[in-house]
């Protein structure tokens, strides 16, 4: 593998951390999809624990629901401690006065 090539690898539970632990593919090189469901803050705390960037899929469940509440599901997706990056700290999600 290239050592600079960094992999999508879907990590939505326990199991599946320890199914990547077994490949022996290094954490640095990894972003972890965690699905398309919210996981808890201690889920996202244990994989951000280790360096790693979390992604999740809305599949369009985001824009249906700030299409219908305007920006309060940004607003409270951007307050939540999962949005954030170990690398760069909490991201700061643009302030928008209509979706």
């Amino acid at each position: 593998m290239a050592p600079e090539l960094m992999l999508s690898v879907t990590i939505r539970n326990e199991e599946e951390i320890g199914r990547l632990e077994e490949t022996g593919i290094p954490w640095n090189r990894v972003i972890a999809f965690t699905g398309v469901a919210e996981r808890s803050v201690e889920f996202n705390r244990a994989i951000h624990d280790k360096g790693v960037f979390t992604i999740l899929g809305t599949l369009g469940n985001l824009d249906k629901s700030a299409e219908a509440e305007e920006t309060r599901c940004i607003s409270a997706l951007s307050k939540k401690e999962q949005i954030f990056s170990p690398q760069i700290g909490p991201s700061k999600l643009p302030k928008q006065s209509k979706l």
